[in-house]
């Protein structure tokens, strides 16, 4: 039996910091990204950032990558938590996402939109400020942190604020590390 390629059926992609670099607008493209694609390519791959349409749109075509995307989902696409709280409170604190972040982003609506189940989904990101781990948490969906990929460190006041679930490692990370591991 032939298993090459086997993986999840949907690659969600955090952009800024996971895909492109959070602090330079050179539109570098992490290590491994084409990859890992190409690997899963027959996964349906998403780009999912909580920026504007306009401005993920853009920057994904500058990097050149907004061919390998089936989908891209923006700041339309996040719920605010305030929404969630109304019915969701008991259930919000019990997973432990009653932190400051104001929205996380509906993956959900991913897997309604392309007809599978949470379980068929893996979310890729770097996890600053929690939003990215919390919102793979709230939905259920798997989720692999990537170190923050970046131009240089951030000063100290970042990291206190961020706190310590960001990683701030050399951006020798590449995708390469996770094929054959989804």
């Amino acid at each position: 039996m032939n298993t090459t390629n086997v993986g999840p059926k949907v690659i969600i992609f955090d952009v800024y910091g996971t895909i492109l670099k959070s602090d330079a607008p050179d539109y570098t493209v992490r290590d491994g990204f084409r990859e890992l694609i190409s690997y899963y390519s027959k996964a349906i791959i998403v780009a999912f950032s909580d920026a504007s349409e306009d401005v993920v749109g853009s920057d994904l075509v500058v990097a050149e990558i907004i061919n390998k995307f089936d989908v891209f989902y923006s700041e339309r696409n996040c719920i605010q938590k305030h929404v969630l709280m109304l019915d969701n409170k008991d259930r919000l604190q019990k997973l432990g996402l009653d932190s400051e972040n104001q929205e996380i982003k509906d993956l959900e609506q991913v897997a309604r939109d392309f007809d599978v189940s949470l379980n068929d989904l893996v979310f890729i990101g770097d996890n600053k400020t929690n939003k990215d781990k919390e919102s793979a948490i709230y939905h259920g969906v798997n989720f692999i942190q990537v170190p923050q990929y970046r131009e240089k460190m951030p000063n100290e006041r970042a990291i206190i604020i961020n706190g310590p679930d960001v990683f701030y490692k050399p951006v020798d990370f590449s995708f390469k590390s996770l094929i054959g591991k989804l």
